[in-house]
């Protein structure tokens, strides 16, 4: 279930003063929080879910006439929202709340839609927050919100911008799983990063027989930015001179992944991230024959420096599939594919 707090402090922060928020801006907020999702067929039902629960709460007002909804796609969706002000004379401003110099940030607010949080972390501080051990994330959130999950949640909206919040005030780390992988010829002069897990369990198994990559290594997404610094001990463990490869969905997020983690390697002292040209054009050789049965979904907004990490051949072939409304899930090279690539014996499955 959607968060409907969070999306409603996300829109406080982006309307400012203003009563009536357009749909636009309404989107706009909702795409910040849900990148993902956003991009989905399901995005306008959920975005609608949230904003009549949100009305039903008292939070925000829609528009009763039907001259004020578009109707032209499913499920209709308003063409502004009303945002109902809190009474200032009721309740203190922000201003007028002794805060600690570490969250002194907050006297300048200009909504009081992040107090509660705030002074939770205020009276936190009070009872001897400063001096606390450093804990894992989750820990310090059920400390202070009584909500193991609600730390997590709030690192993503702007109360963790620059100087606002850190996990340093909170004195807390974050944790993330081990990165996995699997070994493969270890003198193999690459080791290859897929980015989704069925994926993943195939190369393995295909690696196994057809032993191309010193390790495959499991991105999970987004993760990988978290776990990346242990592809160090990977490449000790296997060929310290291999490149770093990588495979992934063909959409705005599964380019920016790489783009941006080739970016964070290379911070550390490790090898640029390279795209897997073998997999991408097997992937990118398949769209005509699965585009009658591939299901529609739009690739999303890509940047020009995530497209450039490609080479320009296979640059122009990503940006022909994006125009033309589809994204491609690597998931089409396979099991069934793997076992035909030329050069390599099939692993049996």
């Amino acid at each position: 279930m959607l968060d409907s707090r969070k999306f409603l402090e996300k829109l406080a922060s982006q309307s400012g003063d203003k009563v009536r928020i357009p749909i636009d801006k309404v989107w706009g907020a909702f795409q910040r929080l849900y990148p993902t999702l956003s991009l989905s067929i399901d995005a306008r039902r959920r975005l609608l879910d949230l904003l009549q629960d949100l009305s039903q709460q008292g939070c925000i007002g829609l528009p009763k006439g039907k001259k004020s909804w578009e109707y032209a796609t499913k499920p209709a969706l308003p063409f502004w929202i009303e945002m109902f002000k809190e009474k200032e004379a009721a309740k203190p401003r922000m201003d007028q709340v002794g805060w600690p110099p570490e969250i002194a940030f907050a006297s300048r607010l200009s909504t009081r839609v992040h107090m509660e949080v705030l002074l939770r972390v205020r009276d936190w501080l009070a009872a001897g927050g400063r001096k606390a051990g450093r804990v894992p994330l989750k820990e310090r959130s059920a400390e202070i919100f009584g909500d193991e999950k609600r730390l997590d949640q709030l690192l993503k909206t702007d109360q963790f911008a620059p100087g606002a919040l850190n996990l340093d005030i909170l004195r807390c780390y974050p944790v993330y799983p081990d990165l996995i992988w699997e070994q493969g010829q270890k003198n193999a002069p690459s080791i290859l990063i897929i980015e989704n897990s069925n994926t993943y369990h195939s190369f393995c198994h295909w690696n196994a027989t057809a032993r191309e990559y010193a390790a495959c290594v499991y991105g999970h997404g987004y993760m990988i930015h978290h776990t990346c610094q242990n592809l160090k001990r990977v490449l000790q463990e296997t060929n310290s001179e291999a490149q770093i490869h990588y495979f992934g969905d063909l959409d705005a997020t599964g380019i920016r992944i790489p783009s941006e983690l080739s970016r964070l390697l290379q911070k550390e002292g490790l090898p640029a991230v390279l795209p897997a040209e073998k997999w991408y054009s097997m992937l990118l050789d398949l769209f005509p024959k699965v585009r009658a049965n591939l299901k529609k979904r739009p690739p999303g907004t890509s940047a020009s420096k995530d497209l450039a990490w490609f080479p320009s051949h296979i640059q122009e072939r990503i940006l022909a599939l994006f125009q033309s409304g589809y994204r491609l899930p690597q998931e089409f090279v396979g099991t069934a594919r793997l076992g035909k690539d030329p050069g390599t014996a099939s692993p049996g499955l």
